[in-house]
């Protein structure tokens, strides 16, 4: 810590596009990271809620299941989803 302090020019603020919540504010073309703050919206949901249940264990997550305000990014997720399973099969 003492580097940042006597080294304050080494510390930038975030970039938008790098710390993007919930895909708020960005075009998609502009957000490399998106971070997920409510866990009811997690893309994920849809295959993970269905597996756990078919291998009769339970989710860990126990809360309310909503749809992401985004859906170009659900739709996005959807795409990664499906080629890594393609490849998972190469």
């Amino acid at each position: 810590m003492a580097v940042f302090k006597d080294n304050n020019q080494l510390i930038e603020p975030y970039q938008d596009s790098y710390n993007c919540i919930d895909g708020e504010n960005l075009a998609l073309e502009d957000i490399r990271i998106l971070h997920y703050s409510d866990m009811g919206t997690q893309f994920s949901h849809k295959y993970s809620l269905p597996r756990v249940s078919e291998e009769g264990i339970e989710h860990w997550f126990d809360g309310e299941i909503m749809s992401h305000p985004r859906q170009d990014l659900s739709k996005v997720f959807d795409e990664y989803y499906d080629e890594a399973l393609l490849l998972d099969t190469i």
